[in-house]
């Protein structure tokens, strides 16, 4: 479940991971982590506590509250970063775990779209979350769950334009 950043270059398949960040930064790079107790933007609390939940049964982390929510999509990550904000590459600097869905680009917007019937632990179930194959989760373009004490977050040159 915890890898290695050593491992990062071959696990990646050279591909990069992205974060919008609101907002602008005049280092070009800058060190950060994953939260202990990140508090939902739009989501519920108890549904996060709930999704949590069943992420703490099946991986050992509770991935909403703990993590950096990232893509392999240079598009999604604009989005997010807005007119005023900037996409900056990430990449681990210690151990770190992550997760995320091959049938799911956002949990959120899952959420929103809860079959009649259905809880929010058969959300998670049907949309088989993994902790694997890190290439194939960034060129998905999906939602990234990182959890990890280190990770440096480079400015992106395209910015500049």
């Amino acid at each position: 479940m915890w890898q290695d950043a050593k491992s990062w270059d071959e696990t990646s398949g050279g591909l990069k991971l992205y974060r919008g960040f609101l907002g602008s930064g005049l280092k070009t790079s800058v060190q950060i982590a994953s939260p202990e107790d990140r508090r939902p933007v739009n989501m519920p609390l108890n549904i996060q506590k709930e999704i949590d939940d069943v992420f703490e049964r099946l991986f050992g982390i509770r991935f909403r509250q703990r993590s950096l929510f990232t893509t392999g999509s240079l598009e999604v990550a604009k989005e997010y970063a807005g007119d005023w904000g900037q996409v900056r590459t990430i990449k681990p600097l210690s151990c770190f775990s992550f997760c995320w869905s091959r049938f799911s680009a956002d949990l959120y917007e899952e959420f929103q779209a809860l079959r009649v019937g259905e809880t929010v632990t058969d959300l998670v179930l049907r949309l088989e979350y993994e902790c694997g194959c890190l290439a194939d989760a960034l060129a998905s373009g999906h939602e990234i769950m990182m959890v990890g004490p280190a990770f440096r977050a480079d400015f992106f040159e395209e910015n500049k334009v």
